[in-house]
């Protein structure tokens, strides 16, 4: 009784179960690729590529990398605008240029707890640097969207592939300096 009123929709709907109970069961895999459309295929499918774009980022450190750029398949930059209190997504096709702001960084100093369960801190004479950035995303069309993002960067260049972070805050390892914190300072995009 549930599971009929599952497959005519009587309960919620969920793509998935929904897949699943219209699919029929097979004994063996195929080699070929699906011919359904794709409102048709699984849910549970992997996304399309990534969107590859040819372009040139510049580091904090003034090192340059030149190749093919992309982010995460199937998923937008999220721009988090403050002064509006929303999320813009942009995908990556539709941006020409990403620009770094430094709000602000310094060498924090590294403490810890004097034991388990006390809430009194000591410091350890040690640092480590931190730092928060903004970014400004300059669309194709000269829209300009400025706010924190959190976002994986991957370039390919005739020398490998690196990742890269847009980071809101970023901290590095006790003892390094600023100059040694590298950020992504630009990304120009060719169209």
């Amino acid at each position: 009784m549930a599971l009929g009123m599952w497959a005519t929709g009587a309960l919620a709907e969920d793509d998935t179960l929904s897949w699943l109970l219209q699919t029929h069961a097979t004994t063996a895999p195929t080699t070929r690729p699906s011919t359904a459309p794709a409102s048709a295929r699984s849910p549970l499918a992997k996304p399309a590529a990534a969107a590859i774009l040819l372009g040139k980022i510049t580091l904090s450190d003034g090192e340059e990398l030149s190749g093919q750029i992309s982010t995460t398949a199937g998923k937008p930059l999220r721009v988090w605008v403050e002064a509006k209190n929303e999320y813009v997504d942009l995908a990556l096709g539709e941006i020409k240029e990403i620009r770094a702001a430094v709000v602000w960084e310094r060498d924090e100093p590294e403490w810890h707890f004097i034991a388990s369960g006390s809430d009194v801190k000591e410091y350890t004479g040690k640092t480590y640097p931190a730092r928060e950035t903004t970014y400004t995303l300059v669309t194709r069309d000269g829209r300009e969207i400025s706010g924190s993002v959190v976002a994986p960067i991957y370039v390919r260049t005739p020398g490998g592939e690196r990742l890269l972070v847009l980071h809101k805050r970023d901290k590095g390892p006790i003892g390094q300096t600023l100059a040694g914190l590298v950020f992504v300072a630009r990304i120009d995009l060719e169209p």
